[in-house]
């Protein structure tokens, strides 16, 4: 076939942080033809890339989506780091903000300044396609219906007359055809289901949406250490506010602060694969998928919003109660505040928050009684 012309977009980003940089326009939907070529700065020279052992691009989409670069697409050489990009990282319209984290060999970890890109509405497919792995999957379902309807126009009589010995099979064909077709099909909305990953995964986590949490002792405001809003817990000097439609956390005196809830059955989670979601009230979703250990106590890997960090985490004394902590934390500065909107925890590889419906309340609230229930009368306590 015909090799498409790709185009290069030289690229480069300051490790001081300043003012972004726009850099380029692209389409959605256009499948690998965009090549990024980035250069990196500190202040007025480049970089030495024989430091630099590896990276990673994040892009964040405007409709909230994090994308990490794929490994096999990206190199790092004498000449600065290359990157092809995929369908995914632009997958929707909008402006999308990109930044570069460069690794040593040691680990060490470096995030250089960002730079911003805009996609444009793809005005071929009105229905973006938002990921690769559907990309074919959707092709397929196409030729599937096109032959459908090729099968069905072979069936009327053909010229000759009735007996035309085209006409003698035409119904066991069409209806073995039919058959293997919806099985291909059925097949297609699979693989469709496993690219989406699924539709609706649960929530392992209680009273996760802030947007009408569960708040049974009745306070706008708690100052750890303490109970918040049911399940939820500071540890240290923090101070937990709800507001109108999200609740904020803040750190009140730097030492580790924890805002925390713990989950039971942690034995049950060994080796699973979990996804942890973050929605924060500028409506941005940050997630991390983590490989839970087989034994002993826990502390995953994090996402990193400001100057807080949340991650999954378990003493050797939660271990002994069988418990683990889902956790936000800050160890970095007093006055450190995050706000939440929704938060979820759920197996699997993939975050399903974006699409979740709110958090039935009643529901919630008989989880959140087994914990803590409230008598209003003396006599009734």
């Amino acid at each position: 076939g015909m090799n498409l012309i790709k185009r290069t977009f030289d690229i480069t980003a300051r490790i001081e942080q300043g003012q972004i940089p726009f850099c380029f326009q692209v389409v959605q939907n256009d499948k690998d033809v965009y090549v990024l070529r980035i250069r990196i700065t500190d202040g007025d020279k480049e970089i030495d890339y024989t430091q630099v052992s590896s990276a990673t691009i994040t892009f964040a989409l405007a409709n909230g989506t994090v994308v990490q670069s794929a490994p096999g697409r990206l190199s790092v050489s004498s000449a600065g780091i290359t990157y092809q990009m995929g369908t995914s990282e632009i997958a929707y319209p909008g402006k999308v903000t990109a930044s570069i984290q460069l690794f040593g060999e040691d680990g060490e970890r470096l995030t250089t300044a960002r730079f911003q890109f805009e996609v444009v509405a793809d005005l071929i497919t009105p229905g973006a396609v938002q990921s690769e792995s559907r990309f074919p999957i959707l092709q397929q379902l196409l030729a599937d219906v096109e032959q459908l309807k090729q099968d069905i126009v072979d069936l009327q009589i053909p010229d000759g007359s009735i007996m035309d010995v085209k006409l003698s099979d035409a119904a066991g064909q069409i209806k073995q055809r039919f058959a293997s077709h919806v099985a291909d099909y059925a097949s297609h909305v699979a693989d469709y289901a496993s690219a989406h990953g699924g539709t609706y995964h649960k929530n392992i986590l209680h009273n996760w949406d802030f947007r009408n949490p569960v708040n049974q002792r009745g306070q706008n405001e708690y100052t750890g250490p303490g109970h918040a809003v049911d399940r939820w817990r500071i540890h240290g000097n923090a101070t937990a506010t709800i507001n109108n439609g999200y609740l904020s956390v803040k750190t009140n005196a730097v030492a580790y602060i924890y805002f925390r809830q713990f989950i039971e059955n942690l034995k049950a989670y060994y080796g699973k694969t979990l996804t942890f979601s973050v929605e924060t009230a500028d409506g941005q979703i940050y997630t991390k998928t983590v490989t839970f250990p087989t034994s002993g106590t826990v502390d995953t890997s994090r996402i990193l919003i400001g100057d807080w960090s949340i991650n999954l985490y378990a003493t050797e004394a939660d271990v002994s109660n069988n418990v683990f902590e889902f956790r936000f934390w800050c160890n970095i500065k007093a006055d450190a505040i995050i706000n939440l909107r929704r938060v979820k925890l759920e197996l699997g590889t993939v975050s399903t928050l974006a699409n979740d419906p709110p958090a039935d309340f009643g529901e919630q609230l008989m989880l959140c009684k087994r914990f803590f229930r409230l008598w209003t009368t003396e006599a009734a306590r």
